[in-house]
């Protein structure tokens, strides 16, 4: 099967409350991995897939250094493009529409960090 990701996902230990901008549903979910270009995660709640989202990211980062463990949250708008029932859950894939380096500075210092772990 063909590779369809544009960006390498990695592993991140986080949180986050997705609320669909279009019906104003929210639920929370854990975020099972993270790329430049979206997340991979596991909802409560359905939200249909073509839904434009806000994502209220929350996760620990520690830092350049590696030794100051913070707890950081960010808020970043996507799009769901899928969404498959797991059990009692919804996975389901989100494109993030915009990952600026100003107003994200902390997420993508994260990620980068990632790429060489």
């Amino acid at each position: 099967m063909k590779e369809r990701r544009i960006s390498r996902r990695f592993g991140i230990v986080s949180l986050a409350e997705i609320t669909s901008l279009a019906d104003k549903i929210t639920t929370n979910a854990f975020v099972a991995n993270a790329s430049e270009t979206g997340l991979g995660l596991y909802m409560e709640k359905y939200i249909d897939s073509g839904r434009d989202v806000a994502i209220k990211l929350t996760y620990f980062d520690q830092g350049d250094k590696g030794n100051e463990e913070k707890r950081v949250m960010e808020q970043i708008d996507g799009k769901v493009l899928w969404i498959k029932v797991l059990g009692n859950y919804f996975f389901a894939g989100i494109a993030f529409k915009v990952l600026d380096q100003k107003k994200h500075k902390r997420f993508m210092h994260y990620l980068k960090n990632r790429k060489t772990d």
